[in-house]
C-alpha cells in the first residue's frame, strides 16, 4: 500500500514560470568557447595541464551530443504504468530500470538510471548510477546515486541549481517516485556516510525514504556535491500531466 506523505502534496513547479529555469535542454560547454583564446595564450604558463583541456572539452562535447540523442530515445516509454506502489527488487549490475527527470535541470531533463556506478559501464556512457546495495525508490532507506558533473554527457552538471523543495521525479515499472530536495553539502570524496540508509549517520537504522545524488563540485574537482532529498509521493502515471492524482 501507498507510503503516507511527509507533508501536504504541492504541484510540480512549471519551468516555464521559474525565473532562471532553461526551456530546453541545450550542451553545457558553450561558455567555455569564450575562454578558448585566452587559454591558447596562456599554455606556456598553464603548462602540460592546459595543453590536455581542450581535448577534454572536445571529448565532452562529443559525449554529451551522443548521450542526450541515446537517452532522448529512451524515455517515458520504456516503463509500463503500475497499479499500485512497490518497492523493486534491486536489478542486475549493468540493467536500466528507471528514468531520473529534473525540472530544475532543465524543462526536458531525463536520464536513464542504471544498476551500478562503474566508470566504464555505468558513468562513462552517460548514465545515472544506482549504488549497489542501497534501497530502490520508494524504499526505507537511501536510494543513492551518481553521475559525471562535466564529461560523458554531464548528467549531472546542474547539480549545484537544487534548491529545497525543488521536485525529483523517478520513473519505473513500479510507478512515479516524487522526491524533494532538502539541501546539499559539499564533502571529500570518501564520505561515504552521505549514502548510509539514514544519511550520514550510519549507526541508525533506517527509517525515513531519501535520496541522495553525487557528483564533482567541477571539473577536476577533489570534492563531491551531495544534494539530499525526502520521498514525497507516489503516483501510477506521471504526475506532471493534467490529472494525475497522488
Amino acid at each position: 500500500m501507498p507510503y503516507p506523505r511527509r507533508h501536504p502534496p504541492a504541484d510540480p513547479p512549471d519551468p516555464s514560470t521559474t525565473p532562471g529555469r532553461p526551456m530546453t535542454c541545450t550542451p553545457r560547454h558553450s561558455s567555455r568557447r569564450t575562454v578558448l583564446p585566452a587559454l591558447g595564450a596562456g599554455i606556456a604558463v598553464v603548462g602540460a595541464a592546459a595543453i590536455a583541456y581542450p581535448f577534454v572539452w572536445l571529448e565532452g562535447i562529443q559525449n554529451d551530443l551522443t548521450s542526450r540523442t541515446q537517452q532522448s530515445d529512451a524515455g517515458d516509454a520504456m516503463w509500463t504504468p503500475a497499479q499500485q506502489m512497490s518497492v523493486a527488487d534491486e536489478p542486475a549490475k549493468g540493467v536500466d530500470f528507471a528514468t531520473l527527470y529534473v525540472p530544475r535541470f532543465c524543462a526536458d531533463y531525463q536520464r536513464i538510471i542504471r544498476q551500478g556506478v562503474d566508470t566504464d559501464t555505468v558513468l562513462d556512457p552517460g548514465r545515472i548510477g544506482h549504488y549497489p546495495g542501497t534501497v530502490m525508490p520508494g524504499g526505507v532507506g537511501n536510494f543513492a546515486v551518481a553521475g559525471h558533473r562535466n564529461i560523458s554527457g554531464a548528467p549531472m552538471h546542474e547539480i549545484d541549481k537544487l534548491t529545497p523543495g525543488d521536485v525529483i521525479f523517478i520513473a519505473s515499472d513500479a510507478g512515479w517516485f516524487t522526491y524533494r530536495h532538502l539541501s546539499s553539502q559539499t564533502l571529500p570524496p570518501n564520505a561515504v556516510d552521505a549514502i548510509a540508509a539514514t544519511p550520514y549517520h550510519p549507526e541508525q537504522a533506517a527509517t525515513g525514504q531519501f535520496m541522495t545524488l553525487r557528483s564533482c563540485t567541477g571539473f577536476q574537482s577533489t570534492s563531491r556535491i551531495l544534494p539530499l532529498a525526502e520521498f514525497d509521493t507516489w503516483t501510477a502515471t506521471d504526475p506532471r500531466t493534467a490529472g494525475s492524482s497522488a
